[in-house]
């Protein structure tokens, strides 16, 4: 069996739960609101669609850059734009390995 874990990325959202009144999975856990990652040690507050193998994650963080890569999905806000894996400001120029500011 396999160790399941967080997807740690925000690339993907994730749905909640349900109402903090319910319960999940088991008679004593509490559904879980917050879809954020959670940084607790007890995975019983883990969101639940957040929890996968690793494989899974690693998958699910591969199709992300392929379509980030593809420009079928803009992962960066506002004044950024994505060039090679990372958001840079509007305001500089992809080129090669590097981005430079245009002026």
């Amino acid at each position: 069996m396999q160790r399941l874990l967080q997807y740690p990325y925000n690339d993907i959202e994730f749905p909640a739960e349900g109402s903090s009144e319910q319960m999940c999975g088991s008679v004593t856990r509490r559904c879980v609101q917050d879809t954020a990652y959670s940084f607790s040690t007890d995975p019983l507050r883990w969101l639940s669609s957040r929890m996968m193998i690793p494989r899974l994650a690693l998958r699910l963080y591969t199709f992300f850059l392929y379509l980030t890569e593809a420009n079928i999905i803009d992962p960066c806000c506002d004044s950024f734009k994505y060039c090679k894996g990372v958001c840079i400001h509007e305001d500089m120029v992809c080129e090669g390995n590097f981005s430079t500011k245009t002026l």
